[in-house]
């Protein structure tokens, strides 16, 4: 049986395809007293499209939690901090009068800004901005310069144009109901 006096740590470790829950011991290591984990049901639609329902996302969290903390046998008074790491580039727009969610989340690996990006990578102004950014090293030798000369869009990253396209999507919609 713990130590009531005793606290610990509860981390959360969301990614693409599993959540993971621990409780971990701040004073020795932060030593894993317990790991409990599940399978996260993403949704792989068409075209490429990867996406995460919220409400069930937010479910598994919650179950995941009260699963950890009963196989610990460690109340939730005991715990005195909360980690979180989570996907990159994954994101949802919600109202936010309603707190309701728009549409799914988005995950990184979702492909539908795939021709936006091509389009970007072959646009004269990344070709400009690679270009002129290695003449900039050459002149200064400054190797910070190094990165601008080959700057390239991926999916991964262009979660951002997602978002104000599916915002641009979503501003038509309603306009029109």
């Amino acid at each position: 049986m713990p130590d009531r006096k005793k606290k610990y740590n509860l981390c959360l470790d969301i990614g693409t395809t599993n959540i993971r829950c621990a409780i971990c011991d701040p004073e020795d290591k932060n030593k894993i007293v317990t790991i409990v984990y599940e399978r996260l049901d993403t949704l792989y639609l068409d075209n490429g499209c990867v996406e995460i329902n919220p409400q069930h996302l937010w479910t598994q969290i919650v179950s995941l939690i009260k699963k950890c903390l009963a196989s610990s046998s460690i109340p939730i008074e005991q715990i005195s901090a909360l980690g979180i790491s989570a996907q990159r580039n994954t994101f949802v727009t919600w109202d936010r009068t309603s707190g309701e969610e728009f549409h799914n989340l988005i995950v990184w690996k979702d492909l539908r800004a795939n021709d936006l990006v091509e389009t970007y990578n072959k646009s004269w102004m990344l070709w400009g901005l690679n270009v002129g950014s290695k003449l900039l090293y050459y002149v200064t030798a400054q190797t910070r310069f190094l990165a601008g000369s080959v700057l390239k869009f991926m999916n991964g990253q262009v979660s951002c144009i997602s978002l104000d396209y599916l915002t641009h999507i979503l501003l038509i919609t309603r306009q029109t109901l």
